[in-house]
């Protein structure tokens, strides 16, 4: 094992291509966004937490 891994700061492997695309989402609000899509929750519930801040959010639906 390599002592001195720690010390590295790129770690890359020389390969001719990459068949796999990489994907990256950012899910804004994402708690309130699967209760609407799941219908848990209706559009004017949904509009009422997106104006809360995102603490604000998350203990309402926690306590809910």
């Amino acid at each position: 094992m390599d002592t001195q891994l720690y010390k590295r700061t790129l770690y890359t492997k020389k390969v001719r291509f990459i068949i796999n695309e990489i994907y990256e989402y950012d899910i804004a609000k994402a708690n309130i966004s699967i209760l609407l899509q799941a219908g848990i929750i209706k559009q004017r519930e949904y509009d009422m937490f997106s104006q809360m801040t995102k603490y604000q959010r998350e203990v309402t639906l926690g306590c809910m």
